[in-house]
């Protein structure tokens, strides 16, 4: 249980800080370009072609999808 509270502090401190915005493949700040596949999740692009290389799927919902799916993402 103390665990959970210290991990719900640190990400407190990581949304005060503005670091909430992260890629969940590097686990790093986006790097632009992002890009998106028709689940619309974001990631680096860079780290979606790396990860497309190995497996066809989104690494978040495991949807089926292939490196002629990415779509850039202007923000």
């Amino acid at each position: 249980m103390e665990a959970l509270k210290a991990r719900i502090r640190e990400l407190e401190k990581q949304i005060l800080r503005g670091d909430r915005y992260k890629c969940l493949i590097c686990m790093d700040s986006y790097t632009m370009p992002l890009t998106s596949i028709q689940c619309w999740h974001v990631h680096c692009e860079e780290c979606w072609l790396r990860t497309l290389g190995n497996k066809k799927l989104c690494p978040q919902c495991n949807t089926i999808t292939s490196p002629g799916d990415l779509r850039r993402v202007y923000l």
